[in-house]
């Protein structure tokens, strides 16, 4: 696992090959779409903002590499969705640059803040800092940047995102049904996690908030200070 994640930080400091899209095309594509292809902005909401139930993630912000690597896994197969992937293949490659490169440029606001459980938030921020070393699990800090806000190219930022959003996307790896991530590597730690690992992790990184983007290039979310971690203390409650 170690080999592993230091093949991953040398992917990750790795220059993204994909040229450079237009985010003014990028933007014209995400809210009015064109023949064939439906305005992102009807599922994934105003700047990319997402839906808080989870079906639809959070694209604002996001890495640009990482955003044009998802669409080309969703045509390619390796990441099925039967919403994604017919929507996907439609798209040029241009047309997949100048997408990410639109959303990874913008700015928007995060939902309030869920009630969570707050022991099951307090197991989820150990777990992303520290792992599961008893089953070999990484924490999620060591691939995905400090408070979880992101690692150029290829690791997107986890923090913000919608909980239910993050635990299934944990779900589809355990079950090998995503195969897109670096060297499998996300496949591999999903099988060591049980049902309330995911959820407890996904609970915990959907409450923590990432850099401000105000002062952030266009690409990436940028570095990792300073954040909003979760406020465990003033949770209330259960899901």
């Amino acid at each position: 696992m170690r080999l592993t994640l230091a093949l991953l930080c040398l992917l990750a400091a790795s220059p993204a090959y994909a040229e450079q899209g237009d985010r003014m095309r990028g933007a014209a594509l995400a809210d009015q779409g064109r023949n064939g292809v439906p305005a992102c902005r009807s599922c994934h909401g105003d700047k990319g903002i997402g839906d808080g139930s989870g079906a639809f993630p959070r694209l604002t912000g996001q890495l640009g590499f990482y955003l044009y690597k998802q669409l080309k896994d969703f045509a390619a197969g390796t990441r099925p969705s039967p919403v994604m992937s017919p929507i996907a293949a439609a798209l040029s490659d241009r047309e997949m640059q100048d997408v990410a490169a639109y959303y990874s440029s913008v700015q928007g606001p995060f939902f309030p803040l869920p009630i969570l459980d707050a022991k099951l938030a307090q197991r989820g921020g150990m777990i992303s800092a520290a792992g599961i070393p008893e089953r070999n699990v990484p924490a999620c800090i060591a691939c995905h940047g400090p408070a979880a806000s992101g690692m150029q190219p290829s690791f997107p930022y986890l923090a913000g995102q919608y909980a239910p959003y993050l635990e299934y996307q944990l779900d589809q790896f355990r079950l090998n049904r995503r195969q897109n991530s670096p060297l499998n590597v996300m496949n591999d730690i999903a099988a060591r996690m049980t049902e309330d690992d995911m959820r407890a992790v996904s609970e915990y990184l959907a409450a923590v908030r990432p850099p401000d983007l105000s002062r952030i290039g266009a690409s990436s979310t940028g570095p990792a200070s300073p954040y909003t971690g979760a406020p465990l203390a003033t949770y209330q409650g259960t899901r």
